[in-house]
């Protein structure tokens, strides 16, 4: 089972760099973690989940229950490989292309 090790947080910015069609409960058991809950102003309900990659990479998976389109966005520290975390994240929950419904 692949986990997301600890992580600071940002160690700068992020990009928003692909929607995965993922269910929450799939990321729960693929990475061994709970996915927590919150609400931002603006923004409205939320459901989350991040940490860093074996690659070193830190990365988030949110989803906001008001989006107009459901999923989860991957979000990347900017200074790390966008195509290789996302490659890193989709193996580790055992995604094919079928669950990209965009890629930056």
């Amino acid at each position: 089972m692949a986990k997301l090790l600890p992580a600071e947080g940002w160690l700068g910015r992020y990009e928003e760099i692909a929607l995965l069609s993922v269910d929450p409960l799939r990321i729960e058991e693929k990475l061994d973690c709970a996915l927590v809950e919150g609400d931002e102003p603006g923004m409205g309900k939320w459901l989350a989940t991040g940490g860093r990659l074996r690659s070193g990479a830190t990365i988030e998976l949110i989803r906001y229950e008001s989006s107009p389109v459901q999923g989860f966005v991957l979000r990347v520290d900017s200074s790390s490989d966008a195509a290789a975390s996302l490659a890193e994240v989709m193996d580790m929950l055992s995604l094919d292309a079928g669950a990209l419904k965009w890629v930056r």
